[in-house]
């Protein structure tokens, strides 16, 4: 790895229904197996795909064992990893800080994770990406420390803590075999 970090897009899977429609969108949450109307496309339902609990993707995303293998003389660096699980997961998001990291395709906010509305958070300090100008992008921009929000969210390598860790190894070995280094796309918003 170079060092660079790759931007926001990077490496996406859109979230379709037929193959048709954007990544990123509002989530109404549906009994139909398709909404009706012009905007169908926009929404995700959980007959479409199944979104995991907060509790159930944290605790596992926080347990996935993670070994990286720099390779200086070739310069690279291959990640080893068990098969992922859990590739949505639904929670509420609280927002830890006003400041907010703007990229050119987005931005990147931390925030806690919370199981519920009302309740405490129970991941803390988990950088949120957001995809420029898409519905959960657009809300999070007015949001401040404590405000939270219903969201759907996709697990991804946090490439820059991968190149945080190709670079400090050499006077802390250890940071090659923490535990996975990830990141949450927020893909869309629940309309509660």
């Amino acid at each position: 790895m170079d060092g660079a970090v790759p931007s926001i897009g990077q490496g996406l899977r859109k979230i379709t229904q037929d193959g048709c429609g954007p990544a990123f969108c509002r989530v109404r949450v549906l009994d139909a197996q398709r909404p009706v109307g012009r905007d169908w496309w926009k929404c995700i339902t959980r007959s479409n795909f199944e979104a995991y609990d907060a509790n159930t993707a944290f605790a596992y995303y926080e347990s996935v064992p993670c070994r990286i293998v720099p390779d200086l003389q070739n310069q690279t660096t291959t990640i080893f990893t068990p098969k992922a699980k859990y590739n949505y997961c639904e929670f509420w998001m609280e927002v830890d800080e006003d400041q907010q990291f703007q990229t050119t395709d987005g931005r990147i906010v931390r925030c806690s994770v919370c199981d519920s509305k009302d309740g405490e958070p129970i991941f803390h300090n988990r950088r949120m990406v957001f995809v420029k100008n898409t519905p959960p992008e657009l809300t999070v921009r007015g949001m401040h420390k404590g405000d939270r929000i219903h969201v759907l969210g996709i697990p991804r390598i946090d490439l820059a803590l991968v190149s945080w860790r190709t670079r400090a190894f050499h006077t802390r070995p250890e940071v090659l075999t923490w535990k996975l280094l990830y990141e949450i796309i927020v893909a869309g918003i629940y309309e509660n």
